[in-house]
This record gives structure tokens, sequence and C-alpha cells, in this order.
């Protein structure tokens, strides 16, 4: 198991650092960052303050000695703070580490503060497994003989000088491979149901639904939604998952494999961008509205000033049946028949067998008063 290393709580000064992994020598003061930042602000030599720094002139043998300073505590916790987790975005950390180990040039114990305070314990034991696969062996390749895979990605505190060739060496090697580990474990299985759940909302633009689309793919496979060969499954979930009416003319596109997603989102936005707003669709349908209801009653009028009763009548029961025959239709846009209704000459009162304006007809016995309901105009 992976030694474990507890940083020291905000606010504690850090640890008195170690050259080589011995002690300062008895009665200096600690070597903090702090320290070091003070001593170096007068110097016009380079003031980046990393663990391992070098310090004096090369010895006879070409070594340059090394000072070792451990991360301050409040940059650790900085860092876990402004990156999100290792589970959901791994992509944070893994450009974190990937600078602080190049740039910094952080110990074995240091990777392991590193691994402590950034990353939870399941993720630190993913990372160190997928890591011990990937030691090199004499040909550069994985090894999987295990005494070299402990020697060259220990779980316990390795005897390694910073200041020797061999030390650095081996500390080189071993940030590669820690560095080759957190990208694997990085890789999650495929999952494209999750990837087939982002759809469009109603007012999403397509330039931020296709982000969504490609931060789904980086985020529920280990496919690089940029990179070439991911193109036509980008593509595709772009098309099926954008809105209706979008989606109707991306798939009216000739040839769509052939078309890059630029050339598909400047189709969606010109979709988009033509939308009926709700406030002007709203007062179309208002204006719609208002419009029949002046026509119904100027056809009211019109029926009123009829010269005779039965005139008036005739066209206000007119009025009425055609306001019926709008609303009463079959699924086949025939019109349905009330129960009093004639099928032949569609007039109410009477039934087919009884109509006059059929050939044969008996006629109706009663006349029945015809009123106009003023609410089914309206309909």
């Amino acid at each position: 198991m992976l030694e474990e290393h507890h940083p020291p709580p905000p606010g504690e000064a850090d640890a008195v650092p170690r050259a080589g992994g011995g002690n300062a020598p008895v009665g200096s003061p600690p070597f903090t960052r702090q320290r070091a930042q003070r001593e170096q602000s007068a110097s016009a030599a380079d003031s980046t303050i990393l663990p391992l720094r070098a310090t004096g002139p090369p010895d006879a043998e070409g070594n340059q000695p090394h000072h070792y300073w451990p991360f301050a505590t409040s940059d650790l916790y900085n860092w876990k703070a402004q990156n999100p987790k290792f589970s959901e975005k791994p992509a944070g950390l893994i450009d974190l580490l990937d600078s602080v180990l190049f740039t910094h040039q952080p110990t074995w114990d240091d990777c392991q503060q590193l691994l402590q305070v950034l990353f939870t314990t399941e993720e630190r034991e993913r990372i160190v497994n997928e890591a011990r696969k990937l030691v090199p062996g004499t040909d550069g390749n994985p090894t999987t003989n295990q005494a070299q895979i402990d020697a060259s990605f220990p779980l316990t505190r390795p005897q390694w000088d910073f200041n020797t060739a061999e030390g650095k060496e081996r500390l080189r090697v071993y940030r590669q491979t820690l560095m080759g580990g957190l990208r694997m474990a990085a890789r999650k299985p495929t999952n494209l149901a999750k990837v087939g759940n982002v759809q469009q909302g109603k007012d999403e633009s397509p330039a931020a639904f296709l982000e969504r689309i490609m931060e789904a793919f980086r985020t529920y496979t280990p496919m690089n939604p940029e990179a070439p060969e991911s193109k036509a499954a980008v593509i595709m979930a772009f098309v099926n998952q954008s809105a209706i009416d979008i989606r109707r003319k991306l798939q009216k596109i000739d040839r769509l494999g052939e078309k890059s997603l630029q050339d598909l989102l400047v189709v969606a936005e010109k979709v988009y961008n033509n939308r009926e707003l709700p406030e002007d669709k709203q007062a179309r349908a208002m204006a719609a509205a208002s419009s029949k209801q002046t026509r119904d009653l100027a056809r009211i009028l019109l029926a009123t000033t009829a010269d005779s009763p039965e005139e008036r009548d005739r066209r206000l029961w007119q009025l009425a049946d055609d306001a019926r025959k709008g609303k009463r239709t079959t699924k086949g846009g025939k019109q349905r028949l009330q129960k009093d209704q004639c099928a032949y000459c569609k007039e109410i009162g009477h039934w087919a067998r009884d109509c006059l304006k059929r050939a044969g007809g008996k006629g109706s016995k009663t006349d029945r008063v015809k009123v106009l309901e003023l609410d089914e105009l309206s309909d």
C-alpha cells in the first residue's frame, strides 16, 4: 500500500527542509518557504521558490547542489479549491500536475503530498496502480519485472539523493511515470447513454449546445471530440439531439457526413435566429382571433338587416350552421352529423327520409325555430 502522508493543517509552519536526506545545521532557523522568499528578495537571481532549488556552484564532479523547501500548505489547498474534482473533470488536475511536476521538480515526498491533498483514497490507489503498469524497462517499454517496478516506482520512501545524478534520474522517471498513471486513471469506460441524454434546451443556442455535447464526450467516453476520428460521432449526436426545428433542417442537408461541424453550426444558427419570438407568436394569434371575431360580428350585423323576419332567421341559422361545421368534424375531415340533422341536405330539424330536397321525400311535419348562439360564432 502507498504510504499515507498527511500535510500539516493550514496555518502551521512548513516542515524543516532536507538536503539530500540530511537535516539543517543545529541552531539554524527553519528553512520555510517564507524565509526563503525573504532571503532571496534582495538578490538579483531567479526568485522562484521551488521544492528543489539550486544553490552554490557545482562540485568537482559537476553535480549541482540543491536545497529543499516543501510545498506551502496554502498552495496545496488553493490548488485543490481552484480545480474541479478528478472524478468529474480530470483535465483540470492533470494540467495542474503536469505543470507542477515539470516546473517544481518535486521529490517523492512532495508527490505523495500532492496525491494526498488533491485526490481521494480511491483515486490515489487507481493512479498508483496504473502508474506501476507503466514503469519502463531497459528497452523503454513497460516492464513486468516486479523488482524493477518496486525500484522505479516505490510505495515507501526511497533513499534517493536529489543532489546526485542517479537520484535526479530516479526522480525524473518517477514523476514521468506518475503522470502516465494519472492520465490512465482519468480514462473512463464508454457510456454513450450519458452522451445521448444531452438534449438541446428550448432557448439554448446551437454553439452552447455543441459545447455541452463535446464536454459529454470528454466526460463519459475516452474519446477526444476534437480528434478527426471522433468527427462522425460528434456530428451524429449534434444532429439527432438538436431541437426539432434545427434537427429537421440539418437532416435535409445533402452528404451530411462530409460537412464539418462548423458548417452544421452555421445552418443551425440560421434556424435558431429565424425563430419566431414567443411575444410575436402570441401577438399573431391574438390578431388572428380578433380578425375572426370582427368578421363574425360583421356577418351578424348583416344578417339582422334583412328585409323580412324569415330572411333574417335564415341568415342567422346559416351563420350558426357554419360555426358548427367548423368544429364538428371527424378524424377524416368529414362533418359529424347531429342527432336531428339531415344526412342529405345537412339542415337541422329533420332526417334524410323526411327531406323535401330529396326525390320522393315526405318532408318534415314541423318546422323548428333556429336560434343563433353567439358563443358558437366566437369558437
